[in-house]
């Protein structure tokens, strides 16, 4: 079967690569970071979890029955006991019918029994997508909360900030503001309506108490980013810097859009309450499309098309 594949890959072409060190025992291998983990390798055949919804109209109450009947078939396997990571072998979403793609419901009922998951799609060619399935692991392995090594190269004194905002199944309407956090060697993350820091494992499966809102209402949500930049920078000295992903700007955050952002300002307006001059801000396009930028040429604006890297003027 493919998740023989699956198995079969991990547990040799990752070798290759150093990702995981070979124990004394079958099946368990020692992952290759500070400190050592051990991880062991379990294979399950996934098809009473990745069948398709059971979904008799196409309407939304009916869609919600359907996924939480799927949820609640999770319980079967009860609650993970140590740290797991499920890689689950799946069809591509349009070869389910409309409503019926399962991915959701399993993502919800794996977080709900605290597993965390990634999917990766079933494949035609008789070799499995080795790269693919790699790739799918290192995901795994950053949601449990392991970054790369050369990140280490950051200075310790610094402070790294990813802002973000993550959309509820089916419901593109409301979104969750999230904030990473990256010190002193620790990943952290933190979800608008939580008090706490959690690490980056404990944050993707703990959704108590946090506090959606409507992705047009920027306002909210940027006041919420500010109000944590400013406890940060009162608690922590050194330098900040806040990535945004440029998408933002299409939720009514003018100060993130095209004709918007400026050099020498925060994306938050006059609701800043903190020292502008510790923190530094990015903007991050993360879209396949090249942007042209109007550039200033004997006194006229003229459309600019080459690639490169652009200043403003002092």
């Amino acid at each position: 079967s493919q998740a023989n594949q699956v198995k079969k890959i991990m547990t040799e072409q990752i070798l290759e690569c150093n990702l995981f060190i070979t124990s004394e025992k079958e099946n368990e291998y020692v992952l290759n970071s500070d400190p050592q983990t051990i991880v062991r390798v379990i294979q399950r055949e996934p098809a009473m979890f990745t069948a398709e919804l059971d979904v008799v109209s196409q309407s939304r109450e009916d869609y919600k029955k359907g996924f939480q009947k799927r949820v609640s078939e999770f319980s079967t396997i009860g609650l993970a006991d140590e740290r797991t990571l499920a890689l689950i072998v799946i069809k591509p979403k349009d070869e389910y019918p409309k409503l019926k793609d399962p991915k959701d419901a399993i993502r919800e009922g794996m977080r709900r029994t605290q597993r965390l998951s990634q999917f990766i799609y079933e494949w035609d060619q008789e070799e499995a997508p080795q790269h693919k399935i790699t790739n799918a692991i290192l995901d795994l392995i950053s949601d449990a909360g392991f970054v790369r090594q050369n990140i280490a190269t950051l200075s310790h004194e610094n402070h790294l900030l990813s802002f973000g905002l993550v959309h509820k199944p089916h419901d593109f309407n409301y979104v969750l503001p999230v904030l990473l956090w990256y010190h002193n060697k620790e990943l952290r993350i933190k979800k608008r309506g939580q008090a706490k820091w959690q690490s980056i494992a404990d944050g993707l499966l703990d959704f108590k108490e946090v506090k959606t809102c409507s992705k047009k209402n920027a306002p909210l949500y940027v006041q919420w980013l500010n109000q944590e930049i400013e406890t940060l920078m009162e608690n922590s000295p050194g330098r900040f810097c806040c990535m945004f992903d440029a998408t933002l700007r299409n939720n009514n955050w003018s100060q993130l859009a095209n004709n918007g952002i400026l050099q020498r300002e925060t994306p938050f307006g006059d609701q800043c309450l903190f020292d502008v001059s510790r923190l530094d801000t990015v903007r991050l396009n993360y879209s396949d499309d090249v942007p042209y930028y109007d550039i200033l040429v004997d006194g006229r604006y003229k459309a600019n098309f080459q690639q490169g890297l652009f200043k403003e003027r002092d």
